[in-house]
């Protein structure tokens, strides 16, 4: 007799996250405690977006907890633990990418790191990794980017007790994405 379970692996083997059903991942904006954040710029061998200034984050993995992913990818992609971290919410991510529509709802955290110990922990995924200022962001970056540090702002406001001047954040990059 074949389980449920079992039935529903066969049926999903061979899908693609996010393209044939949606997925679910963490975006994490690092940062030092100090009004800085930790971005990785993509190179070819990430799946889009290549050359673009991004957070850290990844795909939640089955029976793991959005806490453990973003541990676990943090780890992976900088090399480094959480000093802190905080829940800053949701973004329902739709877009196209080479013909194809992509759905992933991203939970976004703002994550306090050590900036002695934050590298790039995969030279393969990033051609670099570096410190910036909100106020001074490379133009080129990730096309969920804005959203993401719209998502965290209160928490931001929380943890700094200022706030992330939104308008000309939003204002230096031109939303690239279709929806």
């Amino acid at each position: 007799m074949v389980r449920r379970g079992e039935i529903f692996g066969i049926i999903i083997r061979g899908m693609e996250v996010g393209t044939d059903y949606i997925g679910v991942g963490t975006s994490l904006v690092c940062h030092d405690g100090q009004g800085h954040v930790f971005l990785n710029k993509r190179s070819r061998n990430c799946r889009d977006e290549w050359g673009k200034w991004d957070h850290c984050g990844g795909k939640l993995e089955f029976g793991e907890s959005p806490e453990q992913c973003v541990e676990r990818e943090l780890r992976e992609e900088y090399g480094c633990e959480p000093l802190n971290c905080r829940f800053g919410g949701i973004v329902n991510t739709i877009r196209t990418i080479k013909s194809r529509k992509t759905h992933w709802v991203i939970l976004v955290y703002l994550v306090q790191i050590d900036p002695q110990k934050a590298h790039n922990n995969e030279p393969e995924k990033f051609e670099e990794v570096g410190w910036f200022e909100l106020s001074q962001l490379p133009a080129e970056r990730h096309t969920f980017y804005n959203e993401d540090v719209k998502t965290i702002a209160s928490a931001w406001k929380d943890f700094y007790g200022w706030e992330i001047d939104l308008e000309s954040l939003c204002s230096s990059t031109e939303r690239t994405a279709a929806s």
